[in-house]
């Protein structure tokens, strides 16, 4: 069994970012192999980042000027990666088995953000695609809209001026202890768009002409946000698709605040349909990749055609997710963009070489 192990101050993965000095980028590497078969990889990374390309954000949006991009983003990452791998026949026949696993989290240190009075509101210090708003805390009951005038402002954070709620309608946390529903009560919610752990498998093996090989991948601890069509009965224009998931989750008063999502309402849509937590959705998913099966010929049969080699085989991708989120790929953003399926592909050929 032998063993190395190597700690270097190299460039990092990505090179399109400048690095404030030798030793704010570190890199441990192990391996580990045993008797040919099992190999072990694991990488560990610390990265500090400077110079990113960023807009300056220090001006209040009602001045409606913008400001040129610049290199003045910091970010840090840290992370790791380990990948096992183990390759070994008996006989005739080979096989091979893969696992690989990559855990990455990053935060922003600066990207010139305007003074927030609170630092939840902050995007500084938290992940990079880190979503953005209110906490969902409720829906609205009968009761809540008979005492909502009494209570507004009160037992009940006032949501907003010439807000009239109904039943099922969303209420928010006041994060601030105003008793009020603003700008104020936005914090991050979930997990960043981008996953925090990410992994795969593959595997195969090959006997007497036959080979076999497929790869999994996955991906968890990330968050998509409902947003267009995917979160608004009938879309923001009142003429858009209705989707059976929407009826079904809806509010009741027999379901309560163990509803999904608030009562269908035309009226209360500002209200009801804010960035809030309550239209995250777990988006982690195992893929089946892709997968191939084939055979290859005899040559000693292949000779007597005067063929030198024969292969026929089929492949498919993207065969099986499991997930859910299942409204919309995993991987993608569910927004008004997010239209086209995951396509499955699957073939058949036939490779012959003279």
């Amino acid at each position: 069994m032998s063993r190395e192990i190597q700690q270097s101050n190299k460039a990092p993965r990505h090179h399109n970012d400048n690095f404030e000095s030798d030793k704010r980028f570190i890199e441990t590497v192990a391996e580990l192999r045993i008797n040919s078969k099992l190999k072990v990889n694991f990488d560990y990374f610390i990265e500090r980042r400077k110079d990113i390309l960023t807009n300056r954000k220090v001006l209040p949006t009602y001045l409606a000027a913008n400001l040129p991009i610049a290199n003045i983003g910091k970010v840090d990452n840290k992370g790791y990666e380990l990948s096992v791998n183990w390759r070994d026949r008996i006989h005739d026949f080979r096989y091979h088995i893969g696992f690989n696993l990559a855990y990455a989290k990053n935060k922003i240190v600066f990207q010139d953000e305007v003074p927030y009075p609170y630092d939840y509101m902050r995007k500084t210090g938290k992940p990079v695609g880190q979503q953005m708003g209110y906490k969902y805390d409720g829906f609205f009951s009968e009761e809540d809209v008979a005492k909502y005038e009494t209570e507004r402002g009160k037992s009940i954070p006032d949501h907003g001026t010439g807000y009239i709620p109904k039943p099922g309608d969303v209420k928010y946390k006041d994060l601030n202890n105003d008793h009020k529903i603003d700008q104020y009560d936005v914090a991050a919610i979930g997990y960043p768009v981008y996953p925090l752990l990410t992994g795969g498998i593959n595997l195969g093996f090959s006997y007497k002409g036959f080979d076999f090989s497929m790869t999994w991948s996955g991906a968890t601890k990330v968050s998509r946000l409902l947003d267009d069509i995917f979160r608004e009965p009938f879309g923001a224009t009142d003429s858009r698709s209705l989707m059976k998931y929407m009826i079904d989750d809806m509010w009741t008063p027999e379901k309560g605040n163990s509803a999904k999502a608030p009562a269908i309402s035309f009226t209360n849509k500002v209200n009801n349909y804010r960035d809030s937590d309550l239209w995250l959705r777990d988006a982690s998913y195992l893929r089946l990749k892709n997968v191939e099966i084939g055979y290859n010929f005899p040559k000693k049969i292949l000779s007597k055609i005067n063929i030198g080699s024969l292969r026929v085989f089929a492949t498919g991708y993207n065969l099986l997710t499991l997930d859910k989120l299942k409204i919309v790929d995993p991987e993608s953003r569910p927004n008004g963009n997010a239209m086209y399926p995951v396509v499955m592909v699957i073939n058949m050929g036939l490779k012959v070489g003279f």
